[in-house]
């Protein structure tokens, strides 16, 4: 009877070698779990390994980013990956998406289309985000190659690039943004023309000279007429 008991489980191990396991199932043994990339866990149930998900029908261990390898093919579930010092990364131009799933295309600039932050950081910088799927910078911030801080009037700097507005530049002696030459500030902490404001005053001398002078014949006029 013993024998008898010991031939049968013999025969259902085989059989379930032979059909193989899938990922949920009990076993015993590694060997026993037929998806590839997948082990006994605790000698109790087959499971992916570690950064592999199962499917939804439970038949294969997808790889995501940081999955152990050893070739490519153990990145083959995995698109746009390549096997690096043993780990499946993203292949140049992808960046991984917030749950290590997939890898995403980077971004291509300032409102370009995306899906999460890190497909607009790769290019623009630390300072972007994804907003309504397009890459942008963050507030009092603007694009000049990256994503840099926006300095006003007064504000400390390092260069030009800094300082945003009109007629804005960056003085090298106290590195405060300041108005470029011929521009003066005003109340509401912007630049305007020196010269623009001469000009206006210029005009409104013109026109009352014109029209005292037009006053001035007139009544030269009137006095001649008498």
């Amino acid at each position: 009877m013993a024998v008898n008991y010991l031939l049968l489980v013999g025969i259902l191990v085989q059989f379930n070698r032979a059909i193989g396991l899938v990922i949920g199932d009990s076993c015993r043994y590694d060997s026993d779990c037929f998806v590839e990339q997948s082990y006994c866990h605790m000698q109790q149930i087959c499971e992916c390994k570690e950064n592999f998900l199962p499917t939804s029908d439970h038949q294969y261990c997808v790889a995501t980013v940081g999955a152990i390898c050893n070739s490519k093919h153990d990145c083959s579930t995995l698109e746009n990956s390549i096997c690096i010092e043993d780990r499946c990364l993203c292949s140049k131009g992808y960046v991984p998406d917030p749950h290590n799933s997939a890898c995403r295309p980077v971004a291509q600039g300032e409102n370009s289309d995306c899906d999460f932050d890190a497909q607009c950081q790769q290019l623009m910088g630390e300072f972007s985000t994804c907003t309504r799927r397009r890459c942008q910078c963050l507030p009092n911030h603007h694009f000049l190659g990256t994503c840099i801080r926006s300095k006003g009037l007064g504000d400390t700097c390092k260069n030009n690039t800094e300082c945003f507005g009109n007629f804005l530049q960056c003085s090298m002696t106290d590195h405060r943004c300041v108005c470029r030459p011929g521009y003066s500030a005003t109340s509401q902490g912007t630049c305007k023309s020196a010269a623009g404001a001469s000009s206006r005053i210029s005009d409104l001398l013109l026109i009352f000279l014109v029209i005292l002078s037009i006053h001035f014949n007139f009544g030269t006029k009137k006095q001649i007429t008498c």
